[in-house]
């Protein structure tokens, strides 16, 4: 009897014991997902490809901490300059799985010197391990702003027109110089871009257009200069936009454009955009008023777009710009107003000429460039831009056939296409504009000897003058 009752208990114990091994497992594997797990946690600058360093405006870097695991306990973050390192930053979480943390730097308060920093960033978990994660990354910190100063004196402007500032740039970190308008910036180029005997590498040039979209009295020009980690000098200087009066114009369109060629825009371009194809029949609307209003925009945001991607390359072109062969139907600057059975049916302003000739008549190159564009574009029609460099480009439209390629070079009074009637043209024509970066100004500027001279060409001289380069003159 005393056997079996001591068997009994031998069978209890074993499966105790059994219990306690098989709870035992299933509570470690328990513990090591949460205390005893390994698993580090994450550290993601959210913005560290936007800040260019640390300079004298404010910037501040965003920081995402993550962990998955028993959550996120402490972040540590440090700066480095040489020796000497400083602690920045330090907080404790309560296990939380996702936080977000900014690290503002308030300019030469920030404490740091000129130079470069090293930004440490640690953190770590709840875990046993303390599981952590490190991120080290560097910055340049520079607390001068470029000097600027500007060379050229005259400025004035017409609405509409174009005009030219040389100046001086000087900082070792420089990186992108111009003038910024009310609109828009126009990228500086270095000055021998303009003139290959003018080497001064702290000496730059830029077009600029007074905008014919804004009002006059609106435009507002000044020149700025900008360093690597976003140090801005801005310079001011004498300049005026003079008002230039346009005229209003009345032109009819007729019934093809408005009942096929418009309708076929307007279809093309809606497919483009992934829209369903209006049915102008059908509806109150007109087609020639949706493709001027709607596809004409387009295609002209189209254009400032493409001359706007890469900065202005080095000068192509030595005379003035060549005149397409016509007669001018619509001048730049003019407000037109489409008549289509005796209703306005579209009114806006030019932003080019509109040249009208034979069919199949020449249209040249006004001057030497590379083709940039050379494809069918909507309102627009069969469509040439060349690039003439220092930021100037030429546009001619509504053709018959393109005969140049894009990457094509071409010279002054080269043949690129021949007059027609795609796009929008009320008649055979060519439709040409002039786009400095891709703001549009007025060609009479350009193909006026005198004014080249007078804007360019003499500038050019003058500021030789003044910083003692040497005029060389080619030998008879």
């Amino acid at each position: 009897m005393k056997k079996d009752s001591t068997g009994s208990i031998f069978v209890v114990l074993i499966i105790i014991l059994a219990l306690v091994g098989v709870g035992g497992y299933y509570g470690w594997k328990e513990l090591s997902k949460t205390v005893l797990e390994n698993f580090a946690p994450k550290i993601r600058i959210l913005n560290l490809d936007q800040v260019k360093g640390l300079g004298l405006a404010p910037v501040e870097i965003n920081i995402e901490l993550s962990d998955q695991g028993t959550g996120l306990d402490e972040v540590i973050v440090r700066t480095e300059q040489g020796r000497i390192t400083q602690e920045l930053y330090r907080k404790s979480f309560q296990g939380t799985k996702l936080e977000k943390i900014r690290l503002p730097f308030q300019g030469p308060e920030s404490g740091l010197e000129e130079g470069e920093v090293t930004i440490e960033v640690k953190v770590f978990d709840k875990s046993f391990w303390s599981n952590g994660d490190t991120k080290r990354f560097s910055l340049p910190v520079d607390y001068h702003r470029p000097k600027l100063r500007i060379l050229t004196t005259q400025h004035n402007a017409y609405h509409g027109g174009s005009q030219l500032i040389i100046y001086q740039a000087d900082d070792e970190n420089l990186v992108l110089t111009g003038v910024r308008s009310s609109s828009q910036i126009f990228a500086g180029f270095p000055i021998q871009y303009l003139d290959p005997t003018f080497r001064a590498s702290n000496v730059f040039g830029a077009l600029y257009a007074a905008d014919i979209r804004q009002r006059h009295e609106t435009i507002n020009v000044n020149a700025f200069a900008i360093d690597k980690v976003g140090n801005e000098k801005i310079g001011s200087f004498y300049n005026k936009i003079r008002a230039r009066n346009y005229k209003d114009v009345t032109l009819e369109v007729g019934d093809d454009l408005v009942q096929t060629s418009a309708i076929e825009i307007a279809s093309k371009y809606q497919s483009s955009i992934g829209e369903e194809p209006t049915d102008f029949s059908s509806t109150d609307s007109n087609a020639f008023s949706y493709v001027f209003n709607t596809v004409r925009k387009a295609n002209s945001d189209f254009i400032t777009e493409l001359l706007q991607r890469d900065i202005p390359k080095e000068k192509q072109w030595g005379q003035s710009f060549v005149l397409p062969k016509g007669s001018p139907e619509l001048r730049f600057g003019e407000r037109a107003s489409y008549i289509y059975q005796e209703k306005e049916v579209a009114s806006g302003i030019s932003y080019g000429f509109s040249i009208a000739n034979i069919r199949g008549t020449p249209v040249e190159a006004a001057n030497n460039g590379e083709v940039l564009f050379a494809d069918e574009l909507g309102a627009y029609g069969r469509t040439v831009i060349l690039d003439h460099g220092i930021g100037i480009a030429t546009i001619y439209s509504q053709l018959d056939e393109m005969r140049v390629n894009v990457g094509d070079l071409v010279e002054r009074g080269s043949v690129i296409g021949s007059v027609g009637d795609s796009g929008l043209a009320l008649k055979p024509s060519v439709y040409y504009e002039i786009r400095i970066q891709g703001v549009p100004v007025n060609p009479l500027e350009w193909w006026d000897d005198v004014w080249v001279e007078a804007h360019i060409e003499d500038k050019v001289k003058e500021v030789k003058r003044l910083t003692g380069v040497t005029e060389i003159q080619p030998l008879q």
